[in-house]
């Protein structure tokens, strides 16, 4: 998910660019479309602020490098706040928040691993610092 929002912002931050000297046949960039890549960037920075990291589209930060910046972060905080942004874009986007899987039945729960049924199809659930989680399918 990091590497997708960077890469938005580097978009965004291109089209910025793009605009500020556009070649002569270039149409101009309607203000919506401005304010968007703008929002976008201030965000992403925010997020790059907020968890300590540096932006590797900027830095031109090789893929390893990336990795280990993103070693001592908080994962679980960095995704919400990842989601947080993208809803802040774009609030009629539900996101995963809108998303509903069907009734639980049949739940059994042993330790940190937990089984039950959504509308008949088999589904897990693991507990990760004492927060359940569902598992993909297949897992």
């Amino acid at each position: 998910m990091f590497r997708l929002v960077s890469m938005m912002a580097g978009i965004a931050r291109t089209t910025l660019e793009t605009v500020r000297e556009p070649p002569e046949d270039a149409p101009p960039l309607p203000p919506e479309q401005r304010a968007a890549s703008e929002a976008l960037i201030a965000g992403y920075a925010d997020l790059l602020a907020t968890h300590g990291l540096a932006d590797p589209e900027a830095e031109e930060m090789e893929e390893a490098a990336t990795e280990a910046q993103l070693e001592g972060v908080d994962h679980v905080a960095l995704i919400g706040d990842i989601g947080e942004m993208l809803r802040a874009l774009d609030p009629s986007d539900p996101g995963l928040q809108g998303t509903t899987l069907g009734e639980l039945s049949e739940l059994a729960i042993g330790g940190d691993s937990a089984h039950g049924t959504v509308d008949g199809q088999p589904f897990a659930f693991t507990r990760l610092e004492g927060l359940w989680y569902a598992e993909p399918p297949g897992l």
